[in-house]
């Protein structure tokens, strides 16, 4: 049977047809894509996906040489782009690996050498300087409710205090 009938028969959905070209080159075309992706059952796969292909278009036929060299292009392409973006997985994962180690340096050079302190001395004098811009009532209030722990409570009469 020659290409151009093989063609025919499975643009005509010729189970049997189809049944043989795959047995036909199975076989080859797995190893073909083992020889890429290393990997035997990716490489399957692959080659289940090429043929799943042909089905998919057998009404429009893409072949310009043999089928077989269809085939054997088909599985190549696919290991290639498999492989590219296996390349461009592993960049993003060493580029978040880096930036992993990045964060877990800091945290250590942030808490084991003592800049906690020198942020907490930081936060302190805001806080106290912001504490030292209220108005003097507002500033009392605020400063006998943390330092003595009293409450202010508003008269009945006031329903809404603005600060300006």
């Amino acid at each position: 049977m020659d290409d151009k009938e093989i063609l025919k028969k499975i643009r005509n959905n010729d189970k049997k047809t189809f049944e043989f070209i795959f047995h036909k080159y199975f076989e080859s075309l797995h190893g073909y894509a083992n020889f890429y992706v290393g990997n035997p059952q990716l490489a399957e796969d692959i080659v289940q996906d090429v043929f799943l292909k042909i089905l998919e278009i057998r009404g429009r036929p893409s072949v310009k040489s043999s089928i077989k060299g269809y085939l054997f292009r088909s599985v190549h392409n696919n290991c290639i782009q498999y492989l590219r973006h296996k390349k461009v997985e592993q960049t993003h994962l060493i580029y978040h690996q880096a930036k992993l180690e990045e964060a877990r340096l800091m945290n250590r050079l942030f808490f084991e050498t003592g800049l906690t302190r020198l942020f907490e001395h930081d936060i302190e004098s805001l806080v106290e300087k912001g504490i030292n811009d209220l108005p003097e009532k507002i500033r009392n209030i605020y400063l006998l409710s943390r330092n003595n722990y009293l409450v202010y409570v508003l008269p009945p009469s006031i329903r809404f205090v603005q600060i300006l």
